[in-house]
Parts: structure tokens; C-alpha cells; sequence
């Protein structure tokens, strides 16, 4: 071992003992990702789809999802988001690949306006004060990773944002969220494309909804959307 080895090591090193490295799938110690967790995202995007997801909300286009959100999937997409474990995008991005690779098989307007250059990829829009905070947006890295060498038009952010403030959604319920995003987004002119919507997780179906709303106004053929995992909601017997 070099020099620059060496030295590089012992950084390393007292780095571990200063702030102990966890996974982010399941808090191991020492590793940041383990093989258990990248085994079980890798079957996730290897196993069956869950489909088209349904809600009782006006307005919500057709959205498919890969995965279901849970187990290691709540743990390490919101380190990947908000703890800036930007490493995540690797594990993460077949899955979002796979979604797309589904809803495209699932939905021929897509394939159709693919084939004729009208399909644009849109992603769901951050907030200001997640912009602010994050000092970056997860999802179009996410989709730009995911999407790479697949000949897809992904829109700049700026073809869909937010024209007021909104609060922060993890509070509210479903109609609150439903009032929250009501009217609050815009995007620029979309006349006779065919819009693939992005988003990370389908909850309420709130922001999907109000950015479908934008993307119509704005003159898109058709809205189609897909995430990589939905919330599934639990019953009790």
C-alpha cells in the first residue's frame, strides 16, 4: 500500500469512529449500504410489478407502480432524498427504470407518441423550501439515472413547477393535502405531447392529480403517470 493508500486509509478510518457509517436500509453499523439490503432492492425490481394503482380522487391519471413502499424502501429513499445519501441513486434507479419500462408496455399512447417524438418525461415538482433545504432535486437525478442511454426527452424543471407556496404535505391528510396543492402548480405550453409523470411515491395521489391539472391546461394530449412504489394502506381484520 502507497503512501496516498495509507493516508487515505487512516482518514477513513478516524472518519468511522467520528460519525460510525449505518446502512440506510437498515441501520447496520459500518456499512452504508449492506449486501441484505442491495439483495432485497435488487428482487424488488426483479419481481412482479403491483400494477395500476387506484384512489378515489378527482382528477389522478392512470398511475403505475413498480413496488409497494415498504420495509427497506421507507428507509432508504428518504436517506437518498433528505440525508443527501446521493450514492443511493444506483441501487434505486432500476426501480424507477422498471416502473417506466411497465406503464410504457401498459399504456400504446405512450409508445405511440414516443415513436412520433411527442412523449416528454415530467417530474413531479420540490417545493421552494425542499429546494432550499435539499440544495438539490432527488427525483430528476433519479430519473436522469434511471432513464440514461434510453432515448427518453426529460422536460428542465422549469416546465412544471410551483406558482405559490404550499406547505409541507407529510402532516396533512388527504383532503388537506388535496386543498394544500389546489391550483398551485403551473407549466409551460405542452400542445400535443404526451406526458409520462414522474414521481417517487404515490400516497393521496395529491401532487399527481395537481400536476396532471397543470400539464392539461397547459395542452397535453395525454397524462399518464408512474412511481416507483405506491403506499399501500392496511387493513385491520
Amino acid at each position: 500500500m502507497g503512501v496516498y493508500q495509507r493516508c487515505a486509509a487512516g482518514v477513513d478510518a478516524l472518519l468511522e469512529l467520528a460519525a460510525p457509517r449505518q446502512c440506510a436500509g437498515c441501520r447496520r453499523r459500518h456499512e452504508r449500504w449492506c449486501a441484505g439490503c442491495a439483495s432485497a432492492l435488487t428482487a424488488l425490481c426483479r419481481g412482479p410489478a403491483y400494477g395500476w394503482v387506484t384512489r378515489d380522487l378527482s382528477g389522478l391519471p392512470a398511475v403505475w407502480s413498480h413496488a409497494v413502499y415498504e420495509s427497506v424502501l421507507t428507509r432508504c429513499l428518504p436517506a437518498f432524498k433528505d440525508d443527501d445519501r446521493t450514492d443511493l441513486s444506483a441501487p434505486l434507479a432500476p426501480l424507477l427504470r422498471a416502473s417506466v419500462i411497465g406503464v410504457m408496455h401498459q399504456a400504446p399512447q405512450l409508445l405511440e407518441a414516443r415513436a412520433d417524438s411527442r412523449l416528454l418525461v415530467v417530474c413531479a415538482p420540490s417545493s421552494a423550501a425542499s429546494v432550499r433545504t435539499r440544495g438539490r432535486l432527488p427525483l430528476l437525478e433519479l430519473t436522469r439515472r434511471a432513464l440514461a442511454g434510453g432515448g427518453f426527452t426529460i422536460a428542465a424543471p422549469a416546465r412544471l413547477t410551483f406558482r405559490r407556496r404550499v406547505v409541507d404535505q407529510s402532516g396533512l391528510d388527504a383532503d388537506q393535502r388535496v386543498s394544500n396543492l389546489a391550483g398551485a402548480m403551473r407549466a409551460d405550453r405542452v400542445e400535443g405531447l404526451s406526458c409520462l409523470l414522474l414521481d417517487d411515491v404515490l400516497t393521496t395521489g395529491a401532487t399527481l392529480a395537481e400536476a396532471t391539472r397543470a400539464l392539461r391546461s397547459a395542452g397535453a394530449q395525454h397524462v399518464v403517470a408512474a412511481t416507483l412504489a405506491t403506499a399501500v394502506r392496511r387493513f385491520e381484520p
